[in-house]
């Protein structure tokens, strides 16, 4: 069942990772080296990569109600709590995009094996400024596999510890991604889907297979998200 919790309603091994997931954060970002991607546009979420302080600020944060460009599908806090729980040591991302994703897991699991997967070559930046697909955690030299292919037909060495699902957000692909990343993990996990946007008919695919997927295993939203998980191997 889809779980819709606050705080309280959390596991109990999960509240100090949730507690402290702004300070995990933070540090975890100070370790990292950061290169500018020097953006001078209005996409905040561009603009946040041009330096530690603009990102940290900017990331380090969960809104309470969707801002302009910073919505309350806003996954920072779910990837970190999450990351510091399960701790991960290889890690999967179906949905490559830009990078912005696949550097924040990098950044929060440095010593983690990482891949990442789309199947395109290209994407593109605000103004049809067209790059390649991790065009920004290429910029940051994040170390990962980049697959280029369909997300639930990727094949890898070794059961994973974490997945992020935010590639094709049509039913069919989410359904065919979850039913993947569940062939596919390790004893202690964590499952994350980004956009379950019950408010905006464009995710009513997405939000159903997830639905039906809950009859399998518990998944959690907290209510003032859209970004929903589950975790594996929890004991207590």
């Amino acid at each position: 069942m889809i779980k819709e919790i606050t705080k309280e309603g959390l596991p109990e091994v999960l509240r100090t990772s949730y507690d402290n997931w702004e300070q995990i954060f933070k540090d975890k970002m100070k370790n990292t080296i950061l290169n500018s991607l020097a953006w001078q546009g209005e996409d905040k979420n561009l603009r946040a990569f041009n330096s530690k302080e603009d990102f940290i600020e900017w990331y380090c944060y969960h809104p309470s109600e969707a801002e302009s460009y910073r919505d309350d599908g806003f996954y920072p806090r779910e990837l970190t709590f999450l990351s510091d729980y399960v701790k991960p040591n290889f890690i999967i991302e179906l949905g490559t995009s830009l990078g912005m994703g696949t550097f924040m897991l990098s950044m929060l699991n440095p010593d983690a094996v990482l891949y990442t997967v789309d199947n395109k070559d290209m994407q593109y930046l605000p103004g049809y400024i067209k790059v390649s697909t991790g065009y920004i955690s290429r910029l940051n030299n994040v170390y990962c596999q980049y697959i280029n292919g369909e997300s639930y037909k990727t094949k890898i060495p070794e059961k994973f510890h974490l997945c992020f699902i935010d590639a094709d957000h049509s039913g069919e692909t989410v359904w065919k991604d979850t039913l993947w990343a569940w062939a596919n993990k390790s004893n202690k996990y964590a499952i994350i889907w980004h956009d379950y946007r019950v408010d905006n008919s464009e995710f009513d695919g997405l939000i159903e297979s997830i639905k039906k997927f809950s009859t399998i295993t518990d998944i959690y939203k907290l209510k003032d998200s859209s970004t929903v998980w589950t975790v594996g191997g929890i004991d207590g």
